[in-house]
């Protein structure tokens, strides 16, 4: 016989911890990229589609696309534009969204920062593109990444980076430049450096949270503190020995520019 001692407060035993609800942001990030995409089309011309992504013009690349989103569609057993709906439910496209307007709050200013384009995203493996205003040029791309089961696969992403490096640096088919008058127009770039920006879940439910509330930058100090020494990490692991004397250029270049986003983002705590 079992001879229970005492009663059992249920309020002491360990609560779990209630599970942070990304789908409902689905709507809400839809409408601040549109509202992004909104603003860099009026200020440097129509180069974003409404998900803050940069437009494909080329009709061959657009079938390509979509013949990608076909095919993985039917992997999962539903059409095209059922996966597409779902998509952007998912944690990594949540990621993608999310680090675009977390950099578009601390850089806005001296920075455009854009999706790239479903092209690159899918065959190039660039999920971010930034150009510096003060150069009128592409900085980097950045490849997003957000945890799983604890991990944030930045061992995984370090070695792609290392890749992709190696290879001469991230190529976009669809890069930007920034001309004279304040337009920007698309085109290819080449040898850019690549480096990844990797989010916990935890890290993309907080800057959910923060964006909701529409905070300021200094709500963002601690993820945006992070996502910098990240970067900072990441370029001094670089081996440079072998690499593309074009990606070498480009990768100082980057450099100054990753010191004027410093500055931008302290100035705009100090405010």
């Amino acid at each position: 016989m079992i001879k229970i001692l005492g009663q059992i407060n249920l309020e002491n035993l360990p609560q779990e911890k209630p599970k942070f609800n990304f789908e409902k942001y689905k709507g809400f990030l839809q409408e601040k990229m549109s509202a992004l995409a909104e603003r860099v089309n009026k200020e440097h011309g129509e180069i974003l589609n409404a998900d803050g992504s940069i437009k494909v013009s080329n009709q061959d690349d657009l079938a390509l696309i979509k013949a990608q989103e076909e095919a993985w569609a039917s992997e999962t057993g539903i059409g095209r534009e059922a996966w597409l709906e779902k998509k952007e439910s998912n944690k990594a496209e949540m990621t993608e969204k999310v680090i675009t307007l977390v950099l578009d709050k601390m850089l806005g200013d001296d920075f455009v920062v854009v999706r790239a384009s479903s092209f690159d995203d899918y065959n190039n493996g660039v999920d971010n593109v930034i150009l510096d205003k003060r150069t009128g040029q592409v900085v980097c791309g950045f490849d997003d990444v957000i945890s799983r089961d604890g991990e944030n696969g930045s061992e995984k992403k370090a070695e792609k980076v290392k890749r992709v490096m190696a290879k001469g640096g991230a190529k976009l088919k669809y890069g930007l430049d920034l001309k004279g008058d304040g337009s920007i127009e698309t085109g290819q770039l080449k040898n850019l450096p690549a480096f990844y920006l990797a989010l916990s879940k935890d890290d993309l439910a907080s800057a959910l949270k923060v964006l909701e509330n529409n905070g300021s930058v200094s709500d963002f100090q601690e993820l945006g503190s992070k996502l910098l020494l990240s970067l900072d990490d990441q370029i001094k692991n670089v081996d440079r020995d072998d690499l593309d004397n074009d990606l070498l250029f480009n990768l100082s270049e980057f450099e100054h520019s990753l010191f004027e986003i410093k500055q931008s983002f302290l100035s705009k705590l100090e405010k």
